[in-house]
This record gives C-alpha cells, sequence and structure tokens, in this order.
C-alpha cells in the first residue's frame, strides 16, 4: 500500500505539464490551408473525441448498427 501511494505522488515528477504548440512558419501555413478546406461539420468533428471500446463485431449485428447510427 505505501509503495503505491509512493509511486502515484512521484508519477507527476516524471511528466511535465502540457503547454501549447509551437509551430514553425511551415507547419502554421499548413495549419492555415488545412482549417480552410475544412467544412464546418468537420472542423466540429476535429473537437470531438468519442471513445468507444470494442471488439471486431459483425457489420450486420444489432450492437454494430447502434454504434454506427450514434457516431452518425
Amino acid at each position: 500500500m505505501v509503495l503505491l501511494l509512493s509511486a502515484s505522488c512521484f508519477a507527476g515528477e516524471r511528466y511535465s505539464k502540457p503547454g501549447p504548440v509551437n509551430l514553425t512558419s511551415d507547419g502554421r501555413r499548413w495549419v492555415q490551408q488545412t482549417l480552410k478546406k475544412l467544412s464546418l461539420e468537420e472542423k466540429v468533428g476535429q473537437m470531438i473525441n468519442v471513445r468507444y471500446f470494442t471488439d471486431f463485431q459483425n457489420f450486420e449485428s444489432d450492437s454494430y448498427r447502434q454504434f454506427r447510427d450514434q457516431m452518425k
């Protein structure tokens, strides 16, 4: 138990806090060009992260169809 608690105390020290991404001028240009090409729906899609855990499913199964419909 003590080992587990001490490990969790030091876990944060190994990883730095996330910060802003620093792009080169080429990177910024690529971002601007790419964003201009995206539709509003695609831009919103880039901001949404859907987490779904599954094993292989038959494409004809009810559970797969339900998942597909939820994603749409």
